[in-house]
């Protein structure tokens, strides 16, 4: 379908960071609801993408995260949400290094526990 976009499957970090910039909104409807701790959430807000997706936590409109939280199911709420917010961005947060070193450290800490020597 013109001008919509379905990410399936496994894409370089860069290059999904360059899909997600360039979204006039990135959606992920949910079922059970999410939240700001799923990371493919968390890597649309750090691109200042507008993020539409569910929630049975957080309901409407946040500002600072430039997301709307809908009730999982609530298509119609979905499609107002989107109507109203589409193309919304916020200034890019630059904390992808953050998370690779979150998983680094990830990692090192498997690694311990499991008395593993380190990768080279």
């Amino acid at each position: 379908m013109e001008g919509k976009v379905t990410i399936t499957g496994f894409l370089a970090a860069e290059e999904l960071a360059l899909l997600l910039a360039a979204a006039d909104a990135v959606v992920f409807p949910f079922r059970n609801g999410s939240g700001i701790w799923n990371s493919s959430i968390h890597a649309a807000m750090a691109q200042g993408s507008f993020v539409l997706t569910t929630s049975t936590e957080t309901h409407g409109y946040s500002r600072e995260r430039n997301a709307y939280y809908a009730l999982p199911e609530n298509k119609e709420e979905m499609r107002e949400a989107l109507s109203k917010h589409i193309g919304r961005r916020n200034e890019p947060t630059g904390n992808v290094s953050d998370w690779t070193d979150i998983a680094i450290a990830h990692i090192e800490l498997y690694q311990a526990i499991l008395k593993l020597p380190p990768e080279r």
